[in-house]
């Protein structure tokens, strides 16, 4: 039996890449809020591949997700892309999308990882570069809580701190939970990128042109990020290569996050 592979935000630009680099390689179970555009892009991929329309904020679609796991006895691989920015969604949205959700995710898939397997999270450069007290430190670590949201956003500026808070528990969550995972022998690891060229970053660009571009300038490999650095490093993490990687948060950023530390 092929090795499943669950891989959410699979028709934005980092989803859709790793999908491409994975197909043929396992069955896929691709994973995104548009049955259409997921349709479309199995409709360009060979190998065992299926589609499940899911929305990370809602419990139907967890339960969806895990009825599906459970038939398939098991996965083996959990690459986690589904996000927003902070232009697309308000501070509590991008909360419950990007961390919330993620942790939701996680735990509703616990008990169906399979022996050997792996979690990449996707985290970002902002996790590094947003500042937080001990104090927020301290709330993202427990997102799922009740009074996670009633705290936390009156103390949430505007979305780019939501984003940057949102990632920051992202890249928590391998830490958290590393010793939790290894009990079943499953790596968890995430990664933060830094502008990697997708369609989300576009539209980003559309609004703040000019603050991206000298993000690019001032990144030591002068270029923005291609969607095929990231699949690179998410097909070493979920590779034996890495079997001895986990509980870490790695920066993929051309070097830009030392410039502005």
């Amino acid at each position: 039996m092929n090795d499943l592979y669950i891989i959410t935000g699979a028709t934005g630009g980092m989803g859709l890449d790793a999908a491409k680099h994975f197909a043929g390689k396992g069955k896929l179970l691709l994973l995104d809020v548009s049955i259409d555009r997921l349709n479309a892009v199995k409709s360009e991929l060979t190998g065992e591949i299926d589609v499940l329309k899911f929305d990370i904020t809602l419990d139907q679609d967890l339960d969806k997700l895990v009825e599906y796991v459970k038939k398939q006895g098991g996965f083996k691989h959990l690459l986690h892309f589904a996000g927003v920015s902070e232009s697309m969604q308000n501070s509590e949205l991008i909360y419950k999308i990007n961390l919330i959700g993620t942790k939701r995710l996680l735990a509703a898939l616990y008990d169906y990882a399979q022996k050997g397997g792996s979690l990449t999270l996707t985290a970002s450069i902002t996790a590094h570069t947003t500042p937080a007290s001990k104090d927020i430190i301290e709330l993202l670590k427990e997102p799922t809580k009740e009074d996670f949201l009633p705290k936390i956003l009156p103390l949430t500026e505007n979305t780019s701190i939501a984003y940057g808070w949102s990632k920051l528990g992202v890249s928590q969550i391998p830490k958290l939970e590393v010793s939790k995972w290894g009990q079943k022998d499953v790596r968890i690891n995430s990664i933060s990128p830094g502008a990697i060229k997708t369609p989300m970053v576009e539209k980003e660009m559309e609004k703040n042109r000019a603050l991206i571009e000298q993000l690019i300038a001032a990144t030591p490999a002068k270029r923005i990020g291609l969607p095929e650095d990231i699949t690179n490093l998410v097909a070493f993490l979920a590779s034996e290569k890495a079997s001895f990687i986990t509980g870490a948060d790695i920066i993929i950023d051309g070097g830009i996050t030392p410039v502005m530390s």
